[in-house]
């Protein structure tokens, strides 16, 4: 983005500006957890510019689907930008914006924005505007929290699940005496000149002649260098010639630390493990189930390839209604398919689990809210539905079928893997509701039609037989309206998607004709 002169301009700086060393600190900490959480097989740079730009910008909300490409105009509006002097306002408002950017500023904004590989945004200290363009970009997407702790007892607890960020209080001429084998220990003589706070990565705690020192990672004077520190230096420096900020108060040399959980934490794993997936997340698994089953028929892809469910969960509600946030109590196989129609869908392993909040990882559409590496154009073009169990057979013929199963205990329990589950069988019986499976074939069994159901029910995922020709119906109980069922089948709500294969289109093109001339 900047002309030759600029860059020189910034390289000829003494030293990068506190927000360039936040948003540095920031896209360290982000490589370091994705490579410990074997998001990325080997450490990956990711831009520091990226989150300068982005931190702290208010943005306003944009009114329909994002953009998917920019026009010549569009490119041309921004190089007359470039070329137009900012004011002198605007350039007090960006002055103002990145003196306040800090580490906990950068995580966030790469939370709700992603991040850029370092490659694929502009260098460090890069003044020009953003093209539009640029939201174009593939990014990885970053779940997390902040955490924050003051006393170095936490911070020592916190190393051990990985580099920390923290600050360092700087004193000059004795930071550049350290050397290679030295310990920083701050101020050390009468002509030491305090420097300021400057963010730093802890990477770990060791003994140095019997004193504890912490191994950082920081970049001064535009070098970035591993230094020991001292973490029992106690400092102090009393104020000169009234100047204010040559006044620390008594405190270690690294303080402010903080970390970047990434999701989950083990906790919530376990909760997550100790109860059954909710709909949303049972609806989102069966969507991408359609979707990687309907790409290996169509030879999209060479083998079966499991597509993100959490992914879903966590972005088609939320496009469909983004003023309510996600409803996941009213999450359908609809939704998720709807969403994929004019978006993509990650590969499971590029984006997080199902217990809510696990690290993992995606990219590729053409957005700037979606703009993420690794994404897979589904080209979903159809999805077709049916309530009637001979409509489901016909679109049965061409592949799996979603569907919803009427679901009672404990008889579902009871199946095993030769029987076939015929609904309520006695007074004992409990419904328990409706979940969402796929249907994958149907075949008579002892002269009775049944079909072949893929289902996850209480965490475990299973094939299992299903009567097509038991009908049933259940009064209300004790006024409970949620008790009472039509006589109906156990199967209902049937559902196929289509992908956008040109000779399926044909294929849908001629069925969807034949069915107009039916009536």
């Amino acid at each position: 983005r900047c002309l030759h002169a600029v860059i020189q301009i910034a390289n000829a700086k003494e030293e990068d500006d506190s927000a360039e060393r936040a948003a540095t600190v920031a896209a360290n900490l982000i490589s370091s957890a994705r490579l410990i959480l074997k998001l990325d097989s080997e450490f990956t740079e990711y831009s520091p510019q990226f989150l300068v730009d982005n931190a702290l910008v208010v943005k306003e909300p944009v009114q329909g689907p994002p953009r998917s490409t920019f026009t010549t105009e569009d490119c041309l509006e921004h190089l007359v930008d470039v070329a137009s002097p900012k004011t002198d306002a605007e350039l007090e408002e960006m002055e103002k914006r990145r003196c306040k950017i800090t580490v906990k500023d950068c995580l966030e904004c790469a939370f709700k924005e992603g991040i850029p590989r370092r490659e694929h945004w502009a260098h460090l200290g890069c003044v020009s505007k953003v093209p539009p363009y640029a939201s174009l970009m593939p990014r990885v997407p970053v779940k997390g929290e902040v955490i924050e702790v003051k006393k170095l007892e936490d911070a020592l607890e916190l190393l051990k699940h990985g580099p920390i960020g923290a600050k360092l209080h700087v004193f000059s001429p004795d930071i550049d005496r350290v050397g290679e084998d030295g310990v920083y220990q701050g101020m050390a003589g009468a002509e030491t000149r305090y420097v300021g706070l400057r963010d730093v990565i802890i990477g770990g705690v060791d003994k140095v002649n019997g004193v504890d020192v912490a191994t950082v990672k920081i970049c001064y004077k535009k070098r970035t260098s591993l230094m020991k520190v001292a973490l029992n230096r106690m400092i102090m420096l009393l104020q000169h010639h009234a100047d204010e900020s040559q006044s620390v108060e008594p405190t270690r040399l690294l303080v402010d630390f903080i970390k970047m959980s990434s999701r989950c934490h083990p906790n919530c794993q376990r909760a997550a493990a100790a109860k059954e997936d909710d709909s949303a997340e049972r609806a989102a698994t069966v969507a991408a189930n359609l979707i990687s089953t309907a790409r290996v028929i169509l030879k999209l892809d060479r083998e079966f390839t499991e597509y993100s469910a959490q992914f879903l969960v966590d972005n088609a509600l939320v496009e469909k209604v983004p003023s309510q946030g996600p409803q996941r109590s009213t999450f359908k196989v609809e939704d998720c398919l709807e969403y994929l129609v004019n978006m993509a869908s990650p590969k499971t392993e590029r984006w997080r689990n199902n217990s809510s909040d696990a690290p993992r990882s995606l990219s590729r559409t053409a957005s700037s809210a979606h703009s993420r590496k690794g994404y897979q154009d589904m080209g979903i073009g159809l999805i077709w539905d049916a309530k009637e169990l001979k409509d489901a057979f016909e679109l049965l013929e061409h592949g799996p079928v979603g569907a919803k199963l009427h679901v009672f205990s404990p008889e579902i329990d009871l199946v095993g893997e030769n029987g076939v589950y015929r609904g309520p069988s006695s007074n004992g019986t409990s419904y328990v509701g409706l979940r969402d499976v796929i249907l994958v074939a149907a075949e008579k069994i002892k002269g009775e039609a049944v079909g072949t159901v893929k289902i996850r029910y209480k965490k475990e995922t299973s094939f299992m037989n299903v009567s097509l020709s038991q009908m049933f119906t259940r009064l209300a109980q004790s006024g409970d309206e949620s008790q009472t069922i039509e006589p109906t089948g156990l199967l209902v709500d049937f559902i196929v998607l289509r992908l956008s294969h040109p000779d399926r289109l044909k294929l849908c093109s001629r069925r969807l004709v034949s069915t107009s001339k039916d009536g």
